[in-house]
């Protein structure tokens, strides 16, 4: 499977949720996904 950087930003806005949560749909399909983003989007 492919290897995919996902970079999130502060100021997203409504952007993140769904961004997180293809991450995770592809870390489920078998996916190496390395999610990076600054303190804005921590949790």
């Amino acid at each position: 499977m492919a290897r995919i950087l996902i970079v999130a930003t502060g100021g997203a806005g409504g952007d993140l949720p769904p961004l997180a949560a293809a991450s995770l749909a592809l870390r489920d399909r078998g996916h190496d996904t390395i999610f990076v983003g600054d303190a804005a989007v921590q949790r």
